[in-house]
């Protein structure tokens, strides 16, 4: 390199492995990108520079909590044989709206 040339700037991002599960199984997919920002409120810089104790209250804010997630599944292709699953977003379920649907489910 170049004395001019200046080395590239990296960026930090989410790109966190999760399994969602109900009562039919569980699911293991990446979250990343804005989403998981949502989540849990902060940048992934913002993240890294977060003592312990605040990282884990925010990974205790999901873990084992019901949730709300709308994904999106792409069926395979010739190219990509496998399906190819992306979460859209992703918050705490309310409690009222939770019992609403699953006693329309049956449950």
């Amino acid at each position: 390199m170049g004395s001019s040339m200046h080395p590239p700037e990296t960026q930090s991002q989410f790109d966190l492995r999760v399994t969602l599960s109900d009562q039919t199984g569980s699911l293991t997919l990446m979250l990343g990108g804005k989403v998981a920002e949502c989540m849990l409120g902060c940048t992934a810089l913002e993240f890294k520079n977060l003592d312990e104790a605040t990282k884990t209250s925010l990974k205790w804010q999901y873990l084992m909590e019901r949730c709300k997630v709308h994904f999106k599944l792409q069926a395979p292709t010739y190219e990509r044989p496998a399906p190819m699953l992306r979460v859209l977003a992703c918050e705490l379920a309310n409690p009222v709206e939770l019992s609403q649907y699953l006693k329309q489910c049956g449950f």
